[in-house]
């Protein structure tokens, strides 16, 4: 798989504390213009994740009209929450071949909430790439 430095979100970002962490950077669809259909959205688990409680992590792509999030914010694909003991370095939550929905707004980000405890490792990156990663 190739990465692009562009169309990434985040790339190794460590997070621990118990709350909502924007991803380091946005994607501007305008920019990116026709050629987003024919991107994948990737996320991975870059560290495996440890807490000394019962931690989740949720992962959301979102969209929306401005670069602060604010206008239409809306929720493009949703995880859930999913337990520390699964996040292991690799883990895939939406899978390794997801087509971006129709329909998004300009800016996209992705979002990361820790939730029931805080971690004591954890990093993750994310973004677009033109072809599938096939582990083989």
């Amino acid at each position: 798989m190739i990465f692009d430095r562009q169309n990434r979100f985040s790339w190794e970002q460590a997070e621990t504390t118990i709350a909502a962490h924007a991803s380091t950077d946005y994607l501007d669809t305008q920019v990116t213009g026709d050629a987003i259909d024919q991107l994948r959205f990737w996320l991975q688990v870059a560290t495996t994740c440890t807490s000394g409680g019962s931690a989740t992590v949720q992962f959301i792509l979102e969209s929306a009209d401005d670069s602060a999030f604010s206008a239409n914010l809306t929720t493009e694909l949703d995880s859930g929450a999913i337990a520390v003991a699964t996040l292991v370095q690799g883990y895939k939550p939406f899978g390794s071949n997801v087509r971006l929905p129709s329909g998004m707004r300009r800016y996209i980000r992705v979002k990361y909430t820790i939730a029931v405890a805080v971690l004591t490792a954890g990093a993750f990156s994310a973004g677009f790439t033109g072809d599938t990663q096939s582990d083989v």
